[in-house]
């Protein structure tokens, strides 16, 4: 390439003169490149020279991942540090910590105040795995509710907003949350009969009948159950199992599955852990619950599913509770639970099963990269997000994937990179058959990332970019 002089050093930078027989393709490259968005923060250097500065400020590194990722990997996108879900799951722990206790105070302060029964008695009566009232129970599930806020805390320290805690579409499905309902009440309505048939699991029954509590424990179980499992989901399934994913790249499968199984379980022990049961049979049931709902998530791209699942479990578990004597309901001392306990997960896999294959009947979006970037689009645009199809669609407004949106392959050929391999986001816009949608709602970026945050290209040339995936090998 050949420059003309301006004949002095004073002025702006001399323009740019194409080599013969190249100007027409190069001026077409040219005008191509410099209007897209990605590549509005490059200066020349002879700018640069002059100006001591470039046009626009370099593009931040994306908060969310860049290549197809799954609901317990979204942490780990190219901003990523590793102190990051440290710092979440200790403002998550101590906060819950500090809720809980300050309001468990309260609900003593009121018991005692109301003439219910004594501060110091009710503190004897709770250690001896009894002494639960409508006020514990209700302050109880509020204080779990409040996990909800300290998700969203927790993914703010991670730069991504609240509604990529609910599902890899960025925001919380409630349509596909009303159908696992629908899909799964009837299944532990059949647990639930099932279960009246075999032997109690704590000695005698008890005589159902109208109390004093009755009244405001239903409204107690109504309104503050559902939001006690949406906090536990948020915490646990959200926020735990994230922060623990997120310590193993997202770039290989392999990588992808050891993550998801080091979530689900660190998520699946703190859930066992915090319901402080002293009872193996109880032990193995939350473990595996828990775990459940973790592939819940990882198979349905959100806590819709596993959400849904558990409020099924504690709406129909609490159905004759505002009936009965509920002061014993949080003892889980060791014989408290038996074997015949666990034919609850019989509901949890069969609900498993069902959710599974009615995500791939319906198509729901498990897996998404909303800073992805397709080079190959006009104006290297991002494509639309999972989900985000047109108003009156098919499927609107239940993350499912259009079939109208570009797609780019289910698989990417390795790109060598100093030192290491990973799975390129290689992207074609003649790609065909199944394949994923990218997603808009990051800040533009210039070259291509790995889920590092480091550029595939080191000489930050956006066109090599595009040559690259025009001869990149693609699966048909």
């Amino acid at each position: 390439m050949t420059t003309s002089s301006s004949g002095s050093g004073d002025g702006p930078p001399p323009r740019r003169v194409w080599p013969e027989g190249a100007s027409e393709q190069a001026g077409i490259d040219a005008q191509h490149i410099g209007s897209q968005p990605c590549d509005q923060g490059r200066a020349t250097a002879e700018e640069q020279e002059w100006t001591g500065k470039s046009r626009h400020p370099a593009p931040p590194v994306p908060s969310l991942p860049v290549i197809p990722t799954r609901y317990h990997g979204f942490w780990r996108a190219p901003r990523w540090s590793f102190w990051k879900p440290l710092v979440a799951l200790a403002v998550g722990i101590v906060g819950y910590l500090a809720v809980s206790t300050g309001l468990s105070i309260l609900a003593l302060y009121i018991d005692a105040s109301t003439g219910r029964v004594p501060m110091a008695e009710h503190v004897e009566q709770l250690q001896n795995g009894g002494g639960l009232t409508p006020s514990l129970f209700i302050l109880n599930n509020l204080s779990l509710a409040a996990c909800i806020l300290l998700a969203w805390a927790g993914g703010a320290i991670n730069a991504q907003r609240p509604g990529w805690l609910s599902s890899v579409v960025g925001h919380f499905r409630w349509r596909w949350f009303l159908a696992c309902l629908g899909w799964l009440l009837p299944l532990w309505i059949i647990m639930m009969v099932v279960t009246s048939l075999v032997p109690a699991t704590a000695g005698e029954g008890t005589a159902l009948h109208v109390s004093r509590d009755t009244g405001i424990m239903i409204a107690g179980v109504l309104v503050t159950t559902p939001l006690q499992c949406a906090g536990e989901e948020f915490g646990f399934r959200g926020l735990v199992n994230r922060a623990v994913a997120s310590f193993v790249p997202q770039n290989t499968r392999i990588r992808a599955l050891i993550s998801a199984l080091m979530g689900g379980v660190g998520s699946s022990l703190l859930f066992m852990l915090a319901h402080s049961a002293q009872d193996p049979w109880l032990n193995l049931f939350y473990f595996c619950f828990g775990a459940g709902a973790c592939y819940l998530c990882h198979v349905s791209g959100g806590l819709e599913a596993s959400m849904a699942m558990h409020i099924v479990n504690n709406m129909t578990s609490m159905v004759f509770l505002p009936f009965m004597d509920f002061s014993r309901l949080f003892d889980r001392a060791e014989g408290s639970g038996n074997a015949w306990g666990l034919i609850q997960l019989a509901a949890v896999a069969g609900g498993a099963a069902i959710i599974t294959w009615r995500v791939k009947r319906r198509g729901i979006v498990s897996e998404g990269a909303p800073a992805g970037l397709d080079l190959d689009a006009p104006g290297g645009t991002a494509m639309a997000a999972p989900g985000a199809s047109t108003p009156g669609a098919p499927g609107h407004g239940m993350g499912q994937a259009s079939s109208s949106l570009p797609v780019v392959p289910a698989s990417y050929p390795e790109q060598a990179y100093p030192g290491r391999q990973f799975d390129a986001p290689v992207t074609s816009g003649t790609s065909s058959g199944p394949g994923i949608p990218w997603q808009p709602t990051a800040p533009p970026i210039g070259d291509p990332w790995d889920e590092n945050g480091r550029p595939l290209f080191g000489d930050g040339s956006l066109s090599q970019a595009r040559e690259h995936n025009r001869n990149a090998p693609h699966e048909e």
